[in-house]
């Protein structure tokens, strides 16, 4: 992912935008933003937020937890101004506001819904994950966030800003073992297939899924000098899911690694 390139930068916000939608946390969610260095108090993400937030509430309103944090959201990037755009950023501000006050009486977006049909392609997984949020949304909502959270840090952290150290040391860790993980990069090369033709990108995918496949020998006795990280204990209810591997068997086949030559 080039950041100086418009169509790569203005997915990226997007994303980031979609999870300050769905997020269960958004004082986390920013404060691990602004570690990575990321400007999210800009006056033109101010605007995507606009442009964003006008179609979903031309005829619906937004679920309370998602207008919040995007009332939030605003709250912060309005008082971030200069004597230069104070102006601008106000009157933004204030149209994102005003659609969501206007809103409030019109049917609720089924958002969550259309984010479990999005993440969860196949049938049998959207059918279950509907289900599981008719009974416990709390439970799914937590997981929407977690792989919405997580789609804008993979674009980011599997791209030229952050170098193959920082990547290995300070990232590919955290990602190891992970569902979320998995359902998010899947989730992505189907959103936009031209990804796989981003070297970065998939060298840090296969990275992730090797070192996967590492801890499992390690898992079962079997120590590999190429494998750099350790298994921890709460790793142990992971490595023993067979949906998990299951998703990691369809991650690789999209990203190439069972061809011939990969």
């Amino acid at each position: 992912m080039n950041f100086n390139d418009i169509n790569d930068s203005t997915i990226f916000y997007l994303k980031f935008i979609k999870a300050i939608f769905l997020s269960d946390n958004l004082t986390e969610l920013l404060n691990l933003t602004e570690e990575f260095g990321i400007d999210y108090k800009s006056v033109e993400l101010l605007k995507m937020m606009r442009d964003f937030v006008r179609p979903q509430t031309k005829e619906h309103s937004l679920p309370k937890s998602v207008a919040d944090n995007i009332y939030s959201f605003v709250n912060i990037s309005r008082f971030a101004y200069t004597a230069e755009d104070k102006k601008e950023r106000f009157a933004v501000s204030n149209d994102i506001i005003d659609m969501l006050n206007a809103s409030q009486d019109k049917p609720e977006l089924h958002l969550y819904q259309a984010a479990i049909a999005s993440y969860f392609p196949n049938v049998k997984d959207t059918f279950l994950h509907l289900l599981a949020y008719q009974n416990n949304p709390d439970l799914v909502k937590l997981e929407l966030a977690a792989i919405a959270g997580l789609e804008y840090i993979i674009l980011y952290t599997h791209s030229d800003v952050v170098d193959i150290d920082e990547f290995m040391e300070d990232v590919c860790e955290d990602l190891l073992l992970s569902s979320v993980y998995l359902v998010a990069v899947d989730h992505l090369l189907h959103e936009f297939p031209n990804i796989k033709y981003d070297k970065k990108f998939m060298a840090r995918v296969k990275f992730v899924l090797r070192n996967n496949e590492l801890l499992l020998k390690q898992y079962n006795g079997t120590l590999d000098e190429d494998c750099i990280y350790e298994l921890s204990e709460d790793d142990d209810e992971d490595i023993k899911n067979d949906d998990f591997w299951k998703l990691h068997e369809k991650v690789k086949k999209k990203v190439g690694i069972n061809k011939k030559g990969s």
